[in-house]
């Protein structure tokens, strides 16, 4: 092949984004497409990044300007649904071990990948209506009416990818069965200064400082079997599903008003085979969304498009790079996606036997069995 390689990146989320940063920095010429406006795009809340997350940063070039926008985690604590503790995970006990936690405000994220990927920017309000991905260029046609051929195809759109649509026909996925929940964005509470997992019978409601006096809050996952007056607005719905959180969630519940900008979470395991077909692959939640139970959709995202940009550089074609990437993530993310839906199962409703039983066995060895996990990921290469 002569010349830059030619990509199509489509979508502007966290995928996009750092894959873009990457390619950027391989000197390939990137046309970038995200349908949403960029309001839109940087739609949410907040999001924990592990270790793991920032080692992929720092190879796109990404991890101190995330680092800039981010509030350090020196531990992770977690509670029963009246702020007793169950168990916690000391973070920065376990560097170098472990690289740097942080929690970032979404949008805050989102930006300081497109300053990383500059002067590359996503064109807003255009996507695919067709790919054809198995000649020696792939061939596009724009919703814009316009049509171009690249070298390669990145599909980077998310759980609802119409990448994976058009090329792999695989049908829309459904969500995780059973449960529900909102996020939001509150004022932090005196005192709070770790990430806090508080988990009740069904409910789990997650308290994340962000920097300044902010806190993202995930309220949920919650099994949709708790009653519900369903009448009622979300922010009701919500006040009452977790009227019995006592400690730091009182005061962020108590602060739930028609006014908060409540987002629905809804809850995802993607299982796509194969990513890669002809000229075109599949990285990030379009590929393999998993349970937020790990905190690890970004960082599977970032590593992603590490891999596939360290894959690309070895200058051997599209197709060998592609397999090799395939080849070397797959492992790493079903073993995420295995675990993280495992712990999706403790947010089941429960009743009280059972529920004492649980937190009695997360007080015995909750910290030593996430730690396995997470330091799976921190200590063991994903390049």
């Amino acid at each position: 092949m002569s010349g830059p390689l030619r990509v199509l990146i489509v979508g502007a989320g966290l995928a996009g984004a750092a894959v873009a940063a990457g390619l950027r920095d391989a000197g390939a010429e990137v046309e970038w497409l995200e349908l949403r406006d960029g309001d839109a795009a940087d739609a949410g809340a907040g999001i924990l990044l592990t270790g793991n997350a920032f080692a992929a940063l720092d190879r796109l070039g990404a991890g101190d300007r995330v680092r800039a926008v981010g509030r350090p985690v020196a531990r992770v604590r977690f509670s029963d649904h009246r702020h007793r503790e169950l168990f916690h995970v000391d973070v920065a006990g376990r560097r170098p071990a472990w690289p740097d936690f942080a929690s970032v405000h979404r949008a805050a994220l989102r930006r300081a990948l497109l300053d990383a990927a500059a002067p590359l920017r996503p064109r807003c309000g255009v996507s695919v209506e067709r790919l054809d991905t198995q000649g020696e260029r792939a061939g596009a046609l724009l919703s814009d009416g316009s049509r171009a051929q690249y070298d390669l195809v990145i599909g980077a759109d998310g759980v609802q990818s119409r990448v994976r649509a058009l090329v792999f026909g695989a049908p829309a996925p459904a969500p995780i069965a059973g449960f529900a929940g909102w996020r939001f964005v509150a004022r932090r509470p005196r005192g709070l200064d770790d990430p806090l997992y508080m988990l009740g019978d069904g409910r789990t409601l997650l308290l994340h400082p962000l920097p300044g006096d902010a806190v993202y809050c995930g309220a949920g996952p919650a099994d949709v079997a708790l009653p519900l007056a369903q009448g009622d607005p979300p922010h009701a719905q919500l006040r009452a599903l977790f009227a019995d959180f006592e400690g730091p969630a009182r005061e962020v519940i108590d602060g739930v008003g028609e006014a908060t900008a409540l987002v629905p979470s809804r809850y995802w395991n993607v299982a796509q085979e194969p990513w890669h077909r002809g000229r075109c692959v599949l990285i990030g939640d379009a590929a393999h969304a998993s349970a937020p139970t790990l905190a690890q959709g970004g960082a599977m995202a970032f590593e992603d498009a590490a891999v596939l940009c360290d894959a690309l550089a070895a200058g051997d074609g599209v197709a060998p790079a592609l397999a090799r990437f395939e080849a070397r993530r797959r492992p790493r993310t079903g073993f995420v996606q295995r675990e993280s839906l495992a712990r999706m199962e403790a947010n089941r409703r429960l009743g009280p036997e059972r529920l004492a039983r649980r937190n009695a066995i997360l007080r015995r060895v909750g910290a030593d069995r996430l730690a396995a996990v997470w330091g799976t990921l921190m200590e063991q290469s994903p390049w």
